[in-house]
């Protein structure tokens, strides 16, 4: 035979259904043949096993076929080598008719063997052909190498250089930063060759939390125009609980760290309204609320069995209770102090008294409502106190004091004013709360 090709190798890259694999070059023994596995995506190589994973056919002096035993994945290739035994087994006759096909093996086995060499030898580093008599080709010894790296001195020659092996060597990119030699020219190749100390920038430039108080100045507070502060406006603090870190809370936030006082829910301002609802999704645990009527002006006069009264609203949306309230009054008309259990079990009485209201002009009242931890599941106590005109009656000036309760442990989520017959005309409510602890 003759060896007509200097290949000794093939690649193929799998497809989860091919497993027959042409060889391409000229072998003789099917352990002539070596197949390695490598992951495309990763380059980690193995190499496969005869018999196990393959099976050889043809060789013999000719080409042949690799037949895997399970189609390799469509994520790997499989290259196949020829790596012909290093050894010559053949022994000619002393004497008698020379063996030619013998003969034309051996030589054959020579050349393949020459040519899987030349294989190894073109994947590995060599000199220039005009500096190899030249230059050293040995590398310094292990010793010398140890925690070094490998470099080459003035001259072309392999040298090792000081260094650690956890040192990490910088990108190409990083190597044009490195061999700037102002900041100017540095902020050029970063992109920002428009920034310097002096000058603004802009905010897309500034990483998250990079700016410390030590760069906010005093005099900066007065670079700011006179606004009118607003309850959900943000200010700048350090957080004692972080290192002094710095965090943004809003002027509510600072407001409910006061431990007395209300703070406004919500206000409703009627007009001819036959019911006032407040807090509705606004109750939170943890606060009494209390309610202000204001300059309220009802379409029909005041009576004890017809006076305004306030219902507790239960469940998510609320639902406004009409029944199984207890009430006590204490009411000063004129000179006359009247104490009486009312009557009325369908709320809570706000203010009541003969004359107020009507056709009378200016008969209008105020009262405050408390109403104690309506959040928390208990029987509810309410306490008001009202004051009114009744310019028309026998009194100019009546107050009243109410007191009550529903006999149902509950959670409020809600409450409704009524005006007892006809409407609210004219009056503001207020709703307000104040945390318990």
């Amino acid at each position: 035979m003759t060896l007509n090709t200097t290949n000794a190798d093939v690649a193929y890259t799998g497809d989860n259904a091919t497993t027959a694999f042409p060889i391409t070059f000229d072998f003789f023994e099917d352990t002539d043949i070596e197949v390695i596995e490598r992951i495309i995506a990763t380059g980690v190589e193995s190499t496969k096993t005869l018999t196990t994973d393959y099976t050889v056919t043809g060789g013999e002096g000719s080409t042949g076929t690799v037949n895997a035993v399970a189609a390799p994945a469509g994520t790997v290739t499989w290259t196949i080598r020829r790596i012909a035994e290093q050894t010559q087994g053949i022994a000619l006759p002393v004497a008698g008719a020379l063996p030619s096909g013998n003969v034309e093996e051996m030589a054959d086995r020579g050349v393949m063997i020459s040519q899987q060499i030349q294989e190894q030898l073109d994947r590995s580093l060599t000199w220039p052909k005009s500096d190899f008599s030249a230059l050293a080709s040995e590398l310094p010894s292990s010793v010398d190498l140890g925690n070094k790296f490998l470099a080459f001195d003035a001259d072309g020659e392999p040298i090792a250089s000081a260094g650690s092996v956890d040192e990490v060597p910088v990108s190409t990119f990083m190597a044009t930063v490195l061999d700037d030699l102002t900041a100017a020219a540095a902020r050029a190749t970063l992109g920002h060759g428009d920034l310097s100390i002096l000058d603004t920038v802009d905010t897309a430039d500034i990483d998250a939390n990079a700016i410390d108080e030590t760069k906010l100045k005093d005099a900066l507070i007065a670079d700011f125009a006179e606004v009118v502060v607003a309850t959900g406006d943000s200010f700048l603090l350090g957080d004692i609980g972080d290192s002094g870190n710095t965090k943004r809370d809003t002027i509510q936030g600072l407001l409910d760290l006061i431990p007395s006082g209300y703070e406004f829910v919500e206000n409703v301002t009627a007009s001819t309204s036959s019911t006032i609802e407040l807090g509705e999704g606004n109750i939170d645990a943890g606060f009494d609320y209390g309610i202000r009527c204001i300059n309220v002006k009802n379409s029909a006069d005041l009576t004890p069995a017809n006076q305004s009264k306030l219902q507790y609203g239960t469940g998510g949306t609320p639902t406004y209770q009409t029944s199984g309230y207890v009430n006590q009054e204490l009411k000063i008309e004129s000179t006359t102090i009247v104490a009486a259990g009312e009557a009325i079990t369908s709320g809570v009485g706000i203010i009541s008294a003969d004359n107020i209201g009507g056709t009378g002009a200016g008969e209008t009242w105020d009262a405050d409502i408390l109403i104690s931890n309506p959040a928390a599941n208990q029987k509810h106590r309410t306490f008001s106190w009202g004051i009114g005109d009744a310019q028309s009656g026998t009194a100019d000036i009546v107050m009243s004091f109410n007191g009550g309760k529903r006999e149902t442990a509950e959670v409020i989520t809600g409450f409704r004013i009524l005006p007892g017959t006809g409407n609210f005309a004219t009056g503001t409510f207020i709703l307000a709360r104040r945390a318990i602890a």
